[in-house]
């Protein structure tokens, strides 16, 4: 069975009870995720730290600690900043790349996520909602990580970029709701 994800996209009207819906089975997220989850489950000895480097939405080089003693340690710590993860939706169809650390196009909403697990799904979901003003049609879709680097700065990281070649058409008035399903 092994490790899935899969991004579900939907578009809901207020007046319909049956949302259009995208579901895009995913096989491809950054290699920053993939160090972040080598980090998430490697050995750390007592007083020790672990460190990776990361390409951060700005495309710089940034090292961040994951695990230690200090406050600059990413898991379970929110000293002086949020830290989270957070869905942003943009308008660039171009094919997604594991090297890529933003969207492409012009980046219409960033928020952050709720997270939930029910016991004995084996499902994790992370699921945020937009609405705009105006008609909008999305193309790309990213998942990121909002962390603080080992100079306890704030940053964000991009784990997971999907494409939606035709495009998700979002009229006024209705909603795009995004849930990235992690499946153990």
């Amino acid at each position: 069975m092994g490790l899935k994800c899969k991004v579900i996209i939907e578009v809901k009207d207020k007046e319909k009870s049956e949302p259009l819906k995208y579901v895009v089975e995913k096989d491809l997220g950054t290699d920053w995720f993939g160090r972040f989850l080598r980090s998430l489950f490697s050995y750390v000895s007592t007083n020790g730290y672990a460190e990776l480097t990361v390409t951060d939405e700005t495309g710089a080089s940034r090292t961040v600690r994951t695990s230690g003693t200090t406050l600059t340690s990413l898991f379970n710590n929110t000293s002086g900043r949020e830290i989270g993860s957070r869905i942003k939706v943009g308008t660039n169809g171009s094919t997604a790349s594991r090297t890529h650390y933003n969207l492409l196009g012009t980046i219409e909403g960033n928020q952050f996520v709720t997270a939930s697990y029910v016991d004995g799904s084996g499902n994790v979901d992370l699921t945020t909602s937009f609405s705009w003003g105006v008609d909008k049609t999305i193309y790309e879709v990213g998942l990121f990580l909002q962390l603080g680097d080992s100079g306890n700065i704030t940053r964000v990281v991009m784990l997971d970029r999907t494409v939606v070649p035709t495009g998700i058409y979002v009229q006024i008035g209705k909603t795009l709701t995004i849930t990235y399903r992690i499946s153990i």
